[in-house]
């Protein structure tokens, strides 16, 4: 929870200095975002899962803030989670 709230103010800070990423759209408090632990809680799948799939392809690359760390919008969220499914599939 902690860090959630974290990532959010931190997003606020960097949109009112105007210091985020080009890739970054700030959509304001509604945007719901995870940080990569959260999302590997969630989807019951180690940490370092998600940083290997990404670095293997297998998964689009997360966006990061500008101090480097790896977050998710809801949509990525529903993309990772369509597959892994299939991933999971593919390996019965």
């Amino acid at each position: 929870m902690r860090r959630k709230v974290w990532l959010q103010l931190l997003l606020y800070i960097q949109a009112e200095t105007r210091q985020f990423d080009s890739a970054f759209i700030f959509l304001g408090a509604k945007m719901k975002i995870y940080s990569a632990g959260e999302i590997a809680k969630i989807l019951k799948i180690p940490y370092y899962s998600l940083d290997y799939m990404e670095r293997r392809g297998k998964i689009p690359a997360a966006k990061r803030t500008t101090s480097n760390q790896r977050y998710y919008t809801e949509e990525d969220f529903e993309e990772l989670k369509e597959i892994l499914l299939r991933i999971k599939k593919n390996e019965k």
